[in-house]
């Protein structure tokens, strides 16, 4: 309908002005995540805290590099060599608008039941939660966008009248993945992931 289209779009750019007002949460939006890349990519003098310090890290630099490292480096092109703090602030901040608009919506449309595919868009699109966390870089942030996508080739697989390989391993890689970046994710996937023994074992 034209009035939900209306809608998602107007909440769309609410969502977009909540990721650009220089608010923030809580530090660990930038001690957990950019500011620990952005040290090494940059040779920016950073706070690095005792998650990464510690003789034994308790986080992990790999989901932040695959999160971070390209985004770092396109930004270092537009700017010449030279990004401002400013600069890498804002562009994070559209980053995961991105992440959000497209990967997090996307995701929820192909959840969406048949007799309401578009509820559940509208209600996360209309969310504090939207506008407010998944538009800043946690890694609550990332673990959302990865269990989403994790249910959604979940669904594939459950729903496939034939085996799929490719399917397995990208859910496998989600695992893998969203495991390296909280160490919750796994508590999140263990009850949708019962549907794998139902379809495969019976």
């Amino acid at each position: 309908m034209a009035w939900k289209r209306r809608l998602y779009l107007s909440l769309a750019l609410a969502r977009l002005y909540f990721a650009l007002t220089p608010s923030y949460i809580h530090p660990d939006e930038h001690f957990q995540g950019p500011e620990v890349v952005a040290g090494e990519h940059f040779g920016w003098k950073v706070t690095r805290t005792w998650e990464f310090t510690t003789e034994k890290p308790i986080r992990s630099y790999v989901p932040l590099l695959a999160v971070y490292a390209m985004p770092m480096t396109l930004l270092q092109w537009i700017a010449n060599g030279d990004p401002s703090p400013t600069m890498l602030f804002y562009a994070v901040r559209l980053l995961f608008y991105f992440f959000s608009m497209v990967y997090e919506d996307w995701a929820l449309l192909e959840l969406g039941s048949a007799t309401m595919p578009n509820g559940g868009l509208l209600l996360t699109a209309s969310s504090w939660v939207t506008w407010s966390i998944q538009t800043r870089s946690f890694s609550n942030s990332v673990e959302t966008v990865i269990l989403l996508w994790s249910l959604v080739f979940l669904k594939r697989i459950v729903e496939a009248k034939a085996p799929s390989i490719r399917n397995c391993v990208v859910l496998g890689l989600f695992t893998v993945f969203g495991t390296f970046n909280r160490i919750t994710f796994p508590a999140f996937l263990i009850l949708p992931g019962l549907s794998l023994l139902k379809h495969f074992f019976t």
